[in-house]
């Protein structure tokens, strides 16, 4: 005896495949409001901020370029494996190192540092020696973490304003 049954329909509708497909889109699309509003909100400290305390110089030197300070930076040539303790930004793209040398590090040479600032490593010391030689520099000079900055004002104000940026 072969008996077909009919198929019977459940009283309980059930959601056809386009539905499933449509909570899965709705489900991930929230998820990716969330992520994105959390990133909005808080931003990884690495990308927001950089201790100048701990860091390198050349991590000091990409962060202020993320930030927009476009200069150009001219290191020591025998900076090994891209890592070098001073270096030189400024405004002059055809600036070298060579160039750099006839600038002399004082107050009473400001005029040659004009579009140009040096930085390097506070090697003095202690932290009040690093602090007392950029006040002894004054509006022409100051200090960011582990590093102390000599040169054009203008420049100066950019480089904090710059390295103070979220």
């Amino acid at each position: 005896m072969n008996a077909v049954c009919p198929q019977q329909r459940s009283p309980v509708p059930r959601a056809s495949g386009f539905l499933k497909v449509k909570g899965w889109v709705v489900l991930w699309g929230s998820l990716v409001v969330v992520i994105l509003l959390t990133q909005l909100t808080f931003p990884f400290l690495s990308e927001s901020s950089l201790d100048a305390k701990r860091c390198k110089l050349t991590d000091l030197l990409a962060h202020l370029r993320k930030r927009g300070l476009q200069l150009h930076v001219v290191s020591s040539p025998s900076g090994s494996k891209g890592q070098f303790d001073v270096a030189y930004l400024t405004e002059d793209a055809n600036a070298t190192w060579d160039t750099m040398q006839t600038k002399v590090r004082l107050l009473e040479f400001i005029h040659q540092w004009h579009g140009t600032v040096w930085v390097g490593y506070a090697y003095l010391g202690t932290d009040a020696a690093a602090d007392e030689q950029a006040a002894r520099w004054g509006e022409h000079g100051c200090r960011i973490g582990r590093f102390v900055f000599f040169g054009d004002e203008r420049l100066l104000r950019r480089i904090q304003e710059a390295y103070r940026q979220r």
